[in-house]
C-alpha cells in the first residue's frame, strides 16, 4: 500500500460521547490506520456533565494520544462545536475524512455542501445494526407495540418513515459505508437499488478480556455445586423482546425433562435479577436455575465454567444481518452455543465448520437429533474448547484478518471522486 497517499489527510473516527463499551474496537481501527501511515484519531464530543462524572476514564482514554475529547458546555452545542473543529483542520491545510459511528452526521453533511470545503472532506457512515428493521421487529414481537392504540401505531409509522428517509439521506451523502455483514450490504443496496462502496466490519469481542481458564472453571463449578451438571449459561440484558427471556426459561423447563442433570446459569444486571427470577418462577425451573450479577471482569470465569451458551433469536431481518457481539463473546471463550441460527450466515458457517454448537428450530422444539447432539457436548474437552476459541480469534477477532482491508478502503475514498 502506498503510504504517500493520504499524508495530507486527517482521519477522525467520530463516536458517541460515552464510548467505553466499544473503545477497544474503535482503537483497533485507529491502530490499523496508523500502522499504514494514516494520521488517524478517535474523536468524541462529550457534554461537560458527562465528562466530569467519568473524568478519570476520559483522561485515561486521551493519554496515548489516540483519542481526542472535546468537552461541550451543553450537548446542544454539538453541531456548532464539531463544525468549528473540522473547519480549523481545513484552515490549517488538512483534508479531513470523518468516519461516523453512533453520532450525528449532519454537521459533516452541512460542511460538504460549502463550495470551498466540499473537495476537502470525505464521509464514511457506519451502521451497527439496522434501526428500520428494529422498529419493524417491534411490530411483530414486542407486546407493548402490538397493544398500542391505532393512533399511537400511526405515529410510530410516521417515525419509521422519517428514520428511513434520514438514513437513506446519510447513505446517499456518504463516500463509503461500513456495515456488519453481506446480508447488511444486500439490505442497503436493495433499498437504494444501486451498488454501494462498502466495507464489512463485524461486531467483535475483545479477546484479551475473555480467557478460557480451567482453574477458574473448576473453582466456579465447585462454588456453585454444579460439578456433575451440564451447565447452560446466558449472559446479558433481558429486558428487550429479542432476548426472548420467557422463551429461554420455557426451553429450559422442557429440556430438563429430557436431560435431568442440567443447570441454567443466568448472568444479568443487578437491576434485572427480579425480572429474571419472575420468569424462572413462571416456568417452574427454580431448582435448576442460578441467577447472578457479576462484574464484567469476572464474566470469563463463568463462561469457562459453563458447558454451553444459550443464544435464541427470532427469524427476522433485524437479527439476520448482524454479527452479535454476545455470540462472538461466547465463541471467543470456546463455548459451544445452542442457537436458532438467526444471525449473519458467516457465524453459522463458523459454528458448523468447527462443531461449535447445536442449531434448534425457531419454535425451540426438542427433536431427538437435537437432544443427541446436545448430550455430545457434556464431555467436551478443554483442548477442544481452546481450538474453537483460537479459530474464532483467527477468523473474527484478529486485527490482521478483520481490519485487513480497512486502510485500503479509507485510502480509496481519499483519492476517489467526492460524491
Amino acid at each position: 500500500m502506498n503510504r504517500e497517499i493520504g499524508k495530507e489527510w486527517k482521519v477522525y473516527h467520530l463516536t458517541q460521547p460515552y464510548f467505553f463499551a466499544h473503545h477497544h474496537f474503535h482503537l483497533r481501527k485507529i491502530h490499523k490506520l496508523r500502522s499504514t501511515g494514516i494520521n488517524a484519531q478517535l474523536l468524541a464530543l462529550v457534554p461537560k456533565k458527562l465528562y466530569l462524572s467519568n473524568e478519570k476514564q476520559y483522561r485515561e482514554a486521551e493519554r496515548e494520544g489516540l483519542t481526542k475529547i472535546i468537552v461541550l458546555p451543553s450537548e446542544r452545542l454539538y453541531f456548532i462545536y464539531l463544525i468549528c473543529y473540522l473547519l480549523m483542520n481545513i484552515v490549517r491545510g488538512n483534508k479531513v475524512l470523518v468516519h461516523v459511528l453512533r453520532s450525528s452526521t449532519w454537521p459533516i453533511i452541512f460542511l460538504r455542501h460549502i463550495p470551498f470545503i466540499k473537495n476537502k472532506m470525505r464521509l464514511v457512515q457506519e451502521f451497527e445494526g439496522d434501526s428500520i428493521s428494529e422498529i419493524n421487529y417491534s411490530k411483530s414481537f414486542d407486546p407493548s407495540y402490538i397493544e398500542n392504540k391505532p393512533f399511537i401505531q400511526k405515529l410510530k409509522k410516521i417515525k419509521l418513515s422519517a428514520i428511513l428517509k434520514k438514513e437513506v439521506c446519510q447513505v446517499r451523502e456518504a463516500d463509503g459505508i461500513v456495515l456488519m455483514s453481506n446480508e447488511h450490504v444486500a439490505l442497503w443496496q436493495s433499498r437504494l437499488n444501486k451498488q454501494l462502496s462498502t466495507l464489512i466490519l463485524p461486531t467483535l469481542p475483545e479477546p484479551k478480556g475473555i480467557v478460557l481458564d480451567e482453574n477458574e472453571r473448576d473453582s466456579v463449578r465447585d462454588n456453585l455445586d454444579v460439578k456433575n451438571n451440564l451447565v447452560i449459561v446466558y449472559v446479558g440484558n433481558i429486558v428487550s423482546p429479542w432476548q426472548r427471556r420467557d422463551d429461554m426459561c420455557e426451553f429450559i423447563s422442557d429440556l430438563r425433562i429430557k436431560i435431568p442433570n442440567i443447570k441454567f446459569l443466568a448472568l444479568v444486571r443487578k437491576d434485572d435479577i427480579p425480572l429474571m427470577k419472575h420468569s424462572i418462577c413462571k416456568y417452574g425451573i427454580n431448582d435448576v436455575a442460578i441467577v447472578k450479577s457479576v462484574p464484567h471482569s469476572e464474566v470469563y470465569k463463568y463462561l469457562s465454567a459453563a458447558d454451553l451458551a444459550l443464544f435464541l433469536r427470532h427469524d427476522h431481518t433485524m437479527n439476520n444481518i448482524v454479527t452479535s457481539g454476545k455470540l462472538g463473546e461466547y465463541l471467543c471463550a470456546g463455548l459451544p452455543v445452542i442457537t436458532t441460527g438467526n444471525n449473519a450466515e458467516v457465524l453459522n458457517d463458523f459454528i458448523k465448520r468447527n462443531t461449535a454448537g447445536v442449531f434448534i428450530n425457531e419454535d425451540l422444539g426438542l427433536t431427538l437429533n437435537f437432544i443427541n447432539e446436545l448430550r455430545g457436548f457434556k464431555n467436551i474437552k478443554m483442548a477442544d474448547r481452546e481450538k474453537i476459541r483460537n479459530k474464532f480469534i483467527e477468523e473474527f477477532a484478529s486485527e490482521d484478518n478483520c481490519f485487513e482491508f480497512y486502510p485500503e478502503f479509507i485510502r480509496n475514498i481519499m483519492i476517489g471522486e467526492r460524491k
